[in-house]
């Protein structure tokens, strides 16, 4: 049991959880909380300021680019590093976590300037902002693409005791650890 438990539960949190520490919509719920106050806020003193709906507009579509697009792919990146070289210590993984921050400082930084600029630019006609906006939709739908076309191949949510009939499931945890049972309102058996 203890060995099918060490194959077989990785497997399974791996494609309850995805190939990602979090699931893309937890990702938006996080970005969109962190960001969209501040675009609120902007927007609100831009009325009052007397600015124009292009720069609402463009607004709007760079914060939402932002928390749509690039904050998860910033925390997707951070997930990235932070599985690689688990093995190392000492100076070595000094040295790696040095070398990974400033990558991620860098790529990230790069994203967010490069759409701060093409924002200032696209506030400077309706044609600009067009453009703005189509670059803007399509960075959303690459990225949400990109995260969602992962949890399309995971068909089967069932963990791996469930695939096992339950006879046979409940022979071989029974046979283990018969200390303590837990009844779970969905009809299945924990043993503790």
């Amino acid at each position: 049991f203890d060995d099918m438990v060490k194959l077989e539960l990785p497997k399974a949190l791996s494609k309850s959880l995805g190939p990602f520490g979090l699931r893309y919509r937890h990702m938006l719920v996080i970005s969109t909380l962190f960001l969209m106050p501040r675009c609120l806020d902007r927007n609100t003193g831009a009325f009052s300021y007397g600015l124009g709906a292009r720069w609402s507009v463009v607004d709007v579509l760079y914060w939402t680019t932002l928390s749509v697009a690039i904050l998860p792919a910033v925390m997707v990146t951070v997930d990235f590093v932070a599985r690689r070289f688990l093995h190392l210590n000492g100076w070595r993984e000094q040295l790696w976590l040095l070398l990974s921050y400033a990558l991620m400082c860098v790529t990230a930084g790069g994203f967010i300037v490069s759409l701060t600029m093409l924002g200032r630019w696209g506030r400077g006609s309706d044609s600009k902002a067009a453009v703005f906006a189509s670059t803007c939709l399509v960075l959303c739908g690459l990225t949400a693409l990109l995260f969602l076309t992962p949890t399309l191949a995971c068909s089967s949510r069932r963990s791996p005791m469930q695939r096992i009939s339950g006879s046979a499931a409940e022979a071989a945890v029974g046979a283990v650890a018969a200390e303590a049972e837990v009844a779970r309102p969905d009809g299945y058996t924990i043993y503790v």
